[in-house]
C-alpha cells in the first residue's frame, strides 16, 4: 500500500511538472521597434519580462500554474498522510487480533493460571514463548515487564485475573497521572478501529469491553437485562464513545 501511494503521487507530480514546464517555456517573439537590447520602453520591457504577450503566456498565467500546483502538492501531501494514518491503523488492529487469538486458543488453560482476584498474573512471558508477540513490539522493563508496547506507542497489559483474562489498553501509552494508568494521548480512531474491527467480531468469546468511563459493552454470554450487547453496538455509538474523553479501556475473556 505504501508504494502504490508514493507511485501515485509521483505520477501526479510530474504530470504537474511537465504541463508548468510546457508554460514557462513559450518564447515571446520580439516585435517591430524592440530589436535593440537597449530600448526600455514600456511595451518592449514588458514583452520581455512576459507581462505582456500576444502568442505567449503572461506573468500572470504562469503564477496561476503554479499556484495550481502548490495546492495540488498539498492535497497529495495530505491524502498521503491520511492514507497512511489508516494504513498503521489497519497493521495495529491486525497485530492485536494476532496476539488475542493466539491467547483464545488456550483459553481454558491460561485461565486456571490464576484465581486469585487481587492479583494480576502478567501474560506477556506466556505470548512471547508462543511467538504471539509482532516483531516490532517491545517489553517495557520500567512498568514491571508486566506490559508491551506495539509500534505507534501504545501499551496493552495481558494478564490473568481472577480466572479470566484481561488486556488494558492505554492508547498513546501510559502515566500515572490523576487517574492512575492514564493513557498519555487516547487516539479516537485507533479506539474506534479497535472496536469494531477486532472487539466486535470476539463478541462470542468476549466477557466485556469496559472503559474508562464506567460503562460497558458485553458478549453474548453476558449481555441482556440491561447490559447492551456487543455485537449490536452501532457505529455512531463506538464513535460517541471513543470521542468522549476516555483514558483507556479494557477487554475480558
Amino acid at each position: 500500500p505504501r508504494r502504490r501511494i508514493h507511485n501515485a503521487i509521483a505520477k501526479a507530480m510530474s504530470i504537474c511538472v511537465a504541463f508548468s514546464n510546457k508554460v514557462m517555456d513559450t518564447r515571446l517573439p520580439q516585435p517591430a521597434g524592440c530589436g535593440d537590447k537597449y530600448d526600455i520602453s514600456a511595451w518592449c520591457w514588458g514583452r520581455r519580462l512576459g507581462t505582456f504577450s500576444q502568442s505567449g503566456r503572461s506573468m500572470i498565467e504562469m503564477l496561476g500554474v503554479l499556484a495550481i500546483i502548490a495546492v495540488l502538492s498539498v492535497g497529495g501531501i495530505a491524502g498521503y498522510s491520511k492514507a497512511m494514518e489508516k494504513w498503521k491503523i489497519n497493521k495495529t488492529v491486525e497485530d492485536y487480533s494476532y496476539l488475542i487469538q493466539g491467547l483464545l486458543e488456550n483459553i481454558d488453560d491460561i485461565k486456571k493460571m490464576n484465581s486469585d482476584c487481587s492479583y494480576q498474573y502478567s501474560m506477556v512471558d506466556v505470548a512471547y514463548a508462543k511467538g504471539l508477540v509482532p516483531g516490532t513490539w517491545s517489553r517495557l522493563n520500567a512498568l514491571g515487564n508486566a506490559d508491551l508496547e506495539d509500534s505507534l506507542g501504545n501499551n496493552i497489559r495481558p494478564f490473568i485475573r481472577c480466572n479470566s483474562l484481561v488486556i488494558d489498553f492505554y492508547l498513546g501509552g501510559r502515566f500515572t497521572g490523576d487517574k492512575i494508568y492514564q493513557s498519555k494521548g487516547f487516539s479516537s480512531r485507533l479506539c474506534e478501529a479497535l472496536i469494531q474491527n477486532m472487539a466486535q467480531p470476539l463478541h462470542a468469546a468476549v466477557n466485556s469491553i469496559g472503559f474508562s468511563d464506567g460503562s460497558a459493552w458485553y458478549g453474548d454470554g453476558v449481555c441482556g437485562a440491561g447490559k447492551q450487547c456487543l455485537q449490536s453496538v452501532s457505529l455512531s455509538e463506538i464513535h460517541k464513545k471513543c470521542s468522549s474523553g476516555l483514558v483507556f479501556f479494557l477487554l475480558t475473556f
